[in-house]
């Protein structure tokens, strides 16, 4: 159906941006926070815009906002220029000394346990001024944080990644391992055999956890002995040191520094691995502090790669 619109004025810059931050959440309610305006005033700016080109750029739905043909056009024709922009002006910002002081970020809870902790230290030692914004939650909360503008970007899980609505990229591959108090009776098998003995009490994520799904995969066809489900790592780990189960936990996890009593051990079979990503809307750039930042996280997952 033909748009009825009639061009009035060449939109400006603040209007692009707005219609940029609609087509990001695709929610005039999330959009308008973001941009600290009312809901109706930004419905409102995006009505004369569409009047402005000519063309509907959103669908109104019950569910929120969808985008046509012609806001998927202009959407992809600003979003690279527009960054480009941003970054030019940072980076002038960056040179005159103007503090630019703010990293957004969500992560899968786990990786805030173990790898970002470090980043963050190393990084504020030499950028004092920076202060970070961190979000945690599931893979897919971690995604739709990216997709929809409220970080600057997400680390997680990819083994069962399949959104095309984020650019991903490889960090590394980390290898999963059994971790158990030496006390308990199954140690010696584990410690020996690296072997998991038939009806081993366990302690596990819960189902709707990545690890816990890349464990489900990986003994898929066995009946296991699941003691306990647990939704922190801490939580798990302090099970485990009180002999009560065997859990599965990243390699890199200070295990036996944090509990003497505890030994980890990667199983020989089913060998457990998984691919940790870095996601990131396309299109969009990132600021001079942010590429500092990305750098430093890249810098630190080639040392921690498992072949």
């Amino acid at each position: 159906m033909a748009w009825k619109g009639k061009a009035a004025h060449v939109p400006g810059d603040d209007a692009l941006r707005h219609f940029l931050v609609c087509a990001q959440t695709l929610s005039f309610t999330r959009a308008a926070e973001r941009l600290r305006i009312s809901q109706p005033a930004l419905s409102q700016k995006i009505a004369k815009l569409e009047t402005s080109v000519n063309a509907q750029l959103f669908e109104r739905t019950t569910r929120g906002l969808k985008l046509t043909r012609a806001g998927k056009r202009l959407r992809d024709e600003l979003a690279e220029p527009f960054a480009r922009i941003d970054q030019v002006l940072a980076s002038f910002l960056d040179a005159a000394g103007v503090r630019q002081d703010e990293i957004s970020m969500a992560s899968v809870h786990t990786l805030y346990s173990y790898l970002l902790p470090h980043l963050l230290q190393a990084f504020s030692a030499e950028h004092p001024d920076v202060s970070f914004q961190m979000r945690a939650g599931s893979s897919q909360e971690v995604v739709k944080l990216v997709t929809d503008g409220s970080v600057d970007f997400g680390i997680l899980y990819g083994n069962l990644l399949t959104d095309e609505r984020v650019d991903t990229e490889h960090l590394y591959t980390e290898r999963i391992v059994a971790a158990f108090s030496e006390d308990i009776p199954q140690a010696s098998s584990l410690l020996n055999h690296r072997i998991l003995p038939v009806e081993t009490p366990l302690l596990l994520f819960p189902r709707a956890f990545a690890l816990r799904r890349l464990v489900d995969r990986a003994f898929r066809g066995e009946v296991l002995n699941i003691r306990a489900e647990i939704d922190t790592l801490d939580a798990m780990l302090s099970a485990a040191t009180l002999g009560l189960g065997v859990c599965m936990v990243p390699e890199c996890v200070p295990v036996a520094s944090r509990f003497p009593n505890m030994r980890t051990v990667s199983l020989a079979n089913p060998p457990l691995r998984r691919e940790v990503v870095l996601v990131r809307r396309p299109r969009f750039p990132p600021r001079p502090l942010l590429a500092s930042f990305l750098h430093a996280i890249r810098d630190a997952a080639t040392r921690l790669d498992t072949p």
